[in-house]
């Protein structure tokens, strides 16, 4: 294989896709019903995230937020997020000092 300019322009380009939105962020759902709130941290929209965990919980994932799930669904549930992180490094930390300042009722204890 020839490493051409376009070839370069070509890796660089399919990188660029595959990390571009690697970054993190902070966010909360809040259960709407209860006000209960679940702080997490991930790589992708927290929407996707919250709609990956309520198939999680379809599923059978136990643990509170799961709980609340399957009882009122994710459309009673809000998405805020919190903080944007510049990268991934650092967001679990960063979601640990939510957790710990906020204290939200479905995070696990």
């Amino acid at each position: 294989m020839e490493l051409t300019p376009e070839y370069n322009r070509n890796v660089q380009a399919s990188w660029y896709r595959r990390h571009k939105n690697k970054h993190g962020s902070i966010y909360q759902f809040t259960c709407i019903p209860t006000g209960e709130r679940f702080i997490g941290s991930t790589t992708i929209n927290p929407k996707k995230r919250l709609w990956q965990l309520s198939t999680k919980a379809k599923g059978g994932a136990t643990g509170l937020l799961y709980d609340r799930l399957r009882e009122y669904g994710s459309n009673q549930f809000s998405v805020e997020t919190l903080y944007a992180c510049t990268s991934i490094s650092n967001h679990k930390q960063l979601r640990d000092e939510y957790i710990r300042e906020y204290k939200p009722e479905l995070n696990e204890k």
